[in-house]
């Protein structure tokens, strides 16, 4: 069955019921106990990116609904995919268009869900998070103007010769994963709220990202494991600069990593 609306101009109450018919409709995303949304909690750098598109992907190709939903609300990075409601970035839309997936960089206190929404979050050595933001962020700088909320990380990774200066520069801001998971910035809470989560995906030194926990809590979407790029360059001692100084600004994230996986960062091995 193929949704058909004519409303140019729609209302929130309109999107909402627009949003229910295709949540009835969906049966990709359903689990043994019934229905119940996604929300990746994404931390930048981590490779989330990687799952968010095997879950999309196993929703099946794209097709003229996307361009047709994409005109007719006035929110950005809406999609319906074989009837299946995708929001990207803008975690508003999880309150209007209730969508049966959905991801963002938002921090998890900041996010307006329902309870029983599904939550999971990809989490990635501290160390090789920051050594990829690094250079992500060197090559923004010819479009720097795109990101205003990035400018002063943009240019300082440009002008520093290695991650532990441009550390300098921006600070402890680095500690993306605390932040993402504690309003106060504190590693215990961050710790906390992260084993609250529904899942946690690994992102490995090598190899693929495991998306099984995944899997065997919607076994009707179809998931493979996501193979990622890596981004730690071979001269990682003189790309990273003083070790001791990056071990310092990082020590809430690394501490939050240690307290939730176990495993010691690419410091350890250095």
């Amino acid at each position: 069955m193929v949704l058909r609306f004519h409303y140019r101009v729609i209302s929130g109450i309109q999107v909402t019921k627009c949003s229910i018919i295709a949540f009835r409709q969906c049966p990709n995303l359903a689990n043994t106990r019934g229905w119940r949304r996604i929300h990746h909690v994404h931390i930048p750098k981590t490779g989330g990116t990687s799952a968010n598109q095997a879950i999309i992907s196993a929703l099946g190709p794209g097709h003229n609904t996307e361009s047709w939903y994409s005109e007719m609300f006035p929110y950005p990075h809406t999609i319906i995919r074989n009837r299946t409601v995708l929001s990207a970035w803008n975690t508003d839309l999880m309150r209007v268009v209730r969508p049966h997936f959905s991801f963002a960089h938002t921090p998890l206190h900041e996010l307006k869900r329902q309870k029983t929404t599904f939550l999971f979050t990809v989490l990635r050595d501290p160390v090789r998070r920051v050594v990829s933001e690094f250079f992500y962020h060197r090559q923004l700088l010819p479009r720097a103007a795109d990101f205003p909320e990035l400018a002063e990380s943009i240019v300082a990774a440009s002008e520093s010769k290695s991650v532990s200066e441009w550390l300098g520069h921006i600070g402890t801001s680095c500690n993306v994963t605390t932040q993402m998971f504690s309003r106060l910035r504190d590693p215990s809470e961050a710790v906390d709220a992260i084993k609250s989560l529904d899942c946690v995906l690994m992102n490995p030194i090598s190899g693929n990202i495991d998306l099984a926990p995944l899997v065997k809590n919607f076994p009707r979407l179809k998931l493979t494991s996501e193979r990622i790029r890596p981004s730690t360059p071979r001269n990682f001692v003189k790309e990273l600069g003083s070790v001791g100084q990056v071990r310092e600004i990082l020590a809430h994230d690394i501490s939050v990593w240690r307290a939730v996986t176990g495993m010691p960062t690419m410091l350890d091995n250095w």
